[in-house]
């Protein structure tokens, strides 16, 4: 079993100490749900930004038809962006698109691990694959990220922690 470190919120996480080690982030409710839900349905990638101003600066150098841009700010879809969670953006046209995506906790910590040697995106929908890519680290620390929300630890993110331990130690 490789050495495991559990982060309860993104704002725990000193990014200067993740450039050797993998991260996975959490975030059940939207970011890591709805990345597994969109590649399972065709989009070519995703892209988390930790901002939508950031999203749109990114979106102004690519072709038109060949991205989506996706999120949500405090629980709001964002002005000219598709929504954010699983369900709606499985409705979107997503084969071989990239999705922009922005989101208040989720991608903002993406970008906080983004100094990982190697960042996964864990909910519950893809947690046996994950622990499953995980045993190629083997050696490595890994850390789980739960991303929580307003600075408050989440529940359901450390659920699925939880969850992600178990399926590792059956793998």
């Amino acid at each position: 079993m490789p050495k495991l470190n559990v982060v309860l919120r993104k704002e725990d996480l000193d990014p200067s100490l993740v450039f050797d080690k993998v991260v996975v982030v959490i975030d059940v409710l939207f970011a890591t749900s709805s990345i597994a839900a969109v590649l399972h349905h065709g989009a070519a990638a995703v892209h988390p930004f930790a901002s939508c101003d950031i999203a749109l600066r990114a979106a102004a150098g690519m072709e038109k038809d060949s991205f989506l841009l996706a999120g949500e700010h405090n629980l709001k879809r964002i002005e000219g962006f598709a929504g954010y969670s699983p369900l709606a953006l499985t409705k979107l046209p997503l084969r071989d698109k990239q999705l922009l995506y922005s989101t208040t906790n989720g991608t903002w910590a993406l970008s906080k691990a983004s100094g990982a040697e190697r960042i996964y995106t864990a909910a519950l929908v893809n947690a046996t694959a994950i622990a499953t890519q995980l045993l190629d680290h083997r050696e490595q620390t890994i850390v789980l990220l739960c991303a929580g929300a307003a600075g408050r630890v989440n529940l359901e993110d450390v659920f699925a922690a939880g969850y992600l331990i178990e399926q590792l130690e059956e793998a």
